[in-house]
């Protein structure tokens, strides 16, 4: 369990099995502190924030503006809502090739991601690192050495180390 987690607990202002870091936002607020840190030191070369679903949508926005990178959303299959299955303002333009970064919060199956890099790849954008603000939780997918995907290995930041090691 996360130290952010934890700390939303104490509060009991949370009910959620998977978003207490980011239902408060004292919480949110440190979150998004020591995560934007994270980045920065870092040093991974980004254009833009990717991200998918409600873990992402709170998060990156708030990322978006302490870093001073525009945002861009990869949808989940099946939206239905709308007719792209990306927009933000991360497309290449005029041949040049943008970099990525992907925030979520954490990897379980890795399905998300696996969806959201074929879409990067698709479009010409490639991701350079992947940040998790829960790391791998107490799901089974082993990220230790990267984030492996058609051949290629990713590199995965956690902001916090997995506390239950299986």
């Amino acid at each position: 369990m996360s130290v952010f987690a934890d700390k939303a607990r104490d509060l009991g202002t949370v009910n959620s099995n998977y978003l207490h870091e980011v239902l408060h936002p004292q919480i949110t607020k440190e979150l998004i502190k020591s995560f934007a840190k994270l980045i920065k030191s870092s040093k991974v070369k980004f254009d833009a924030i990717a991200f998918s679903g409600m873990s992402g949508a709170l998060v990156a926005p708030l990322l978006s503006l302490k870093l001073g990178k525009p945002l861009l959303l990869v949808r989940k299959d099946n939206d239905g809502s709308h007719g792209y299955e990306m927009e933000g303002l991360a497309f290449p333009t005029l041949g040049e090739r943008k970099h990525v970064i992907i925030i979520d919060d954490l990897i379980c199956s890795g399905a998300t991601i696996k969806r959201m890099l074929d879409r990067l790849i698709r479009k010409g954008i490639d991701c350079n690192g992947i940040f998790l603000y829960k790391g791998s939780d107490s799901c089974s997918k082993k990220i230790d050495n990267g984030f492996d995907h058609n051949g290629k290995t990713y590199k995965v930041i956690c902001l916090e180390p997995d506390t239950e090691k299986k």
